[in-house]
């Protein structure tokens, strides 16, 4: 389970009176689920939090992890001591709320606030403004992090082989170029493309190539560095 700390989500705390917030994304169909990530047995991905905090309580409450409900959970109090060990917090509850991805409707995030305080605030009172300020902090992250890309990596239901030969094949490449490009043989690289295929529910080449591109997962050019990715 890989973390990225981004403090641009303490603001999103706040407005959701929060003390600390984390994201991930996972699959929203359970059927595709539970096919795809027979692979590895990953739920999760990547986290991206607005401190290591957060992402300590959420490996105390979930070390099996179970799903997140969609609605306010109880944890109870729970001693998290920073990596530093000079600050202490107690959490008294968390927040969850799932949102699907339009522009990647087989994905959807799932956001965990904590906070020391029970929360008051009625939220089902302002479902679209919650739902349209959570998408546009999901966007924000996948242009910083390639959020989505890492999330399917790290759940095994793309690798960067297969990135890079979907890249190639949008930029004009025939499958005998691709090969010869990847060190590959043909056959390889349609046996690549027809594992992204079912993945993605592509019936088509260009259709795995129009989900690939909504999805955030081609690369600019092959020369492309992902820390996070190695």
């Amino acid at each position: 389970m890989k973390t990225i700390i981004d403090k641009n989500l303490c603001t999103l705390s706040k407005e959701f009176g929060a003390n600390s917030c984390l994201v991930y994304i996972c699959l929203n169909d359970p059927k595709y689920h539970n096919i795809n990530l027979s692979m590895t047995g990953e739920e999760i991905g990547l986290i991206v939090s607005s401190n290591h905090n957060a992402v300590n309580t959420f490996k105390t409450q979930h070390t099996n992890k179970e799903d997140l409900q969609a609605d306010r959970i109880k944890s109870g109090s729970r001693r998290i001591v920073e990596h530093d060990d000079s600050f202490t917090a107690i959490y008294k509850e968390s927040l969850a709320i799932d949102i699907v991805l339009l522009f990647a409707p087989k994905l959807k995030a799932k956001f965990v606030f904590y906070s020391k305080e029970p929360f008051t605030r009625d939220l089902s009172a302002n479902i679209e403004l919650i739902n349209a300020k959570l998408l546009q902090a999901v966007i924000s992250i996948n242009n910083s992090h390639k959020f989505i890309r890492q999330s399917l990596m790290s759940m095994g239901l793309i690798n960067c082989k297969t990135v890079d030969i979907i890249t190639l094949v949008s930029a004009g490449y025939s499958r005998e170029e691709v090969a010869e490009k990847l060190n590959l043989s043909v056959s390889g690289v349609d046996y690549y493309i027809e594992i992204a295929k079912l993945s993605f529910e592509a019936n088509t080449l260009s259709e795995l190539v129009y989900s690939a591109s909504k999805y955030g997962l081609l690369r600019v050019s092959l020369e492309e560095g992902d820390k996070h990715e190695n």
